[in-house]
């Protein structure tokens, strides 16, 4: 896992690509693609570059680490589900165990 500082260097050229980066790190599957691109690139807009790219390192720990269900505890969240959460819990206080 690249460090953040190393991981910012190489996106901050253009928000797109910055998304496109990070929808890689999260190995998002190919169907859902173009629009986690959009979701993310709105993330990047709210909360900036730095911030996006500091949860999606810590949702790729999370998912190594500490194995967060989705609501119902049938399957492991993936890394964008954890991702997504993250993003949610900070633009609301809301907690990871309680966001979608």
């Amino acid at each position: 896992m690249q460090e953040v500082a190393e991981i910012e260097q190489k996106t901050t050229v253009d928000p797109w690509f910055a998304a496109k980066y990070i929808c890689e790190e999260l190995k998002e599957p190919r169907p859902y693609k173009r629009y986690v691109l959009k979701r993310i690139c709105q993330i990047i807009h709210q909360i900036g570059l730095t911030r996006t790219i500091e949860l999606t390192v810590e949702a790729q720990q999370l998912y190594d680490f500490k194995k967060i269900l989705v609501k119902d505890g049938s399957r492991q969240k993936t890394r964008g589900g954890i991702f997504f959460a993250l993003a949610c819990e900070k633009a609301t206080g809301e907690s990871i165990q309680d966001a979608g």
